[in-house]
Formats: C-alpha cells, structure tokens, sequence
C-alpha cells in the first residue's frame, strides 16, 4: 500500500449476503436449493433486481441465472432500478406475481416487501464490511474508540436487524 492506512487496524463490522424477496403478504416460494431457486424465478411474471451496471448485487444475481441456466428469462422478465433498495421499492408496486434478488440489508430496508431467505448456500456470496483507520488520523485514540464501538454488542445487535452477521473473528 501507499501507506494511507495504518497496519493492523482493520475492524469487521459484518458480513451480508444476498436474498430473495417477494410483496408483503405474497406467497413464499422454497427456495432451499438451486433448483428450487431455479422453480421460483422461472414461476414468477417479474424479476426485480439492481443495475448489473452499477450494482455488485445485480452483477452477480445474473452470474447466478447463468449458473441455474435461466439467463435468457431472467433477461426477459427482469426489472431494474438502480440499486437494490430502489428495485425492492419498485418490486413493491407490482400488480403481478413477482421475485425480487438483492443485498439482504436491501430488502430489509424496504417494508412493503418481505425477506423469503437468503441465496441457497452454494450460490451465496458474501460481502465483508469492515473499518479501517487512516495513517493522516488526527484522533488515533478516538478514532480507535470508535471502531471499538462499532463492534460491541448494541451495535451488533443493530446490524444484525438489519441483516448482517456477525462478522467470523
């Protein structure tokens, strides 16, 4: 590195992957195995997730429909809306059978939409947030504190309701 930030100071604050979703009050599909993911997405008239553009989350749900052989559908059926908070929004004011995949925080976010589970475990991906502190700090001690606080147990058990795990230490 360019010495930007100081050795030994990165912090995991949680770790999150991505889901499925449907409308609030919507039947749950099973979506235990990739066939059943498969089934589900196949089954549903629409298909929301975020801009493969801009999005990871929306990058690799289509690397996902790759792998079930499913992309040309996917494709057909797919609505996107910039990232994943925008496409559940979107998701929500279907009037049609509809699926939605993206960051589980995403879904969570959104309160007209339900969480179904996450990706079966063999399609998972997950994505690592962590802290850092940078070399130019002017607040070592504070800034230390913080990336303390961040990890204690009110915190975690704030980031865990909004559907991140803990981080594996």
């Amino acid at each position: 590195g360019r010495g930007l930030v100081r050795a030994d100071t990165r912090t995991d604050l949680g770790r999150i992957g991505g889901g499925i979703a449907v409308r609030k009050g919507a039947p749950m599909p099973v979506i235990e195995k990739p066939e059943d993911l498969k089934r589900a997405l196949l089954s549903a008239k629409e298909i929301y997730y975020a801009d493969p553009k801009t999005a990871t989350a929306g990058a690799y749900f289509l690397k996902v429909a790759e792998r079930l052989g499913i992309s040309e559908e996917v494709l057909k059926k797919g609505h996107t809306g910039g990232g994943g908070k925008e496409s559940m929004e979107l998701m929500a004011k279907s009037t049609v059978e509809a699926i939605g995949v993206t960051q589980i925080s995403e879904i969570l976010s959104v309160p007209q939409v339900e969480l179904v589970g996450q990706y079966p475990a063999d399609l998972q991906l997950t994505t690592t947030y962590s802290g850092i502190m940078l070399e130019r700090t002017t607040h070592p001690v504070a800034a230390a504190a913080f990336l303390q606080f961040l990890t204690s147990m009110p915190v975690q058990a704030r980031f865990k309701q909004q559907g991140y795990e803990m981080p594996l230490r």
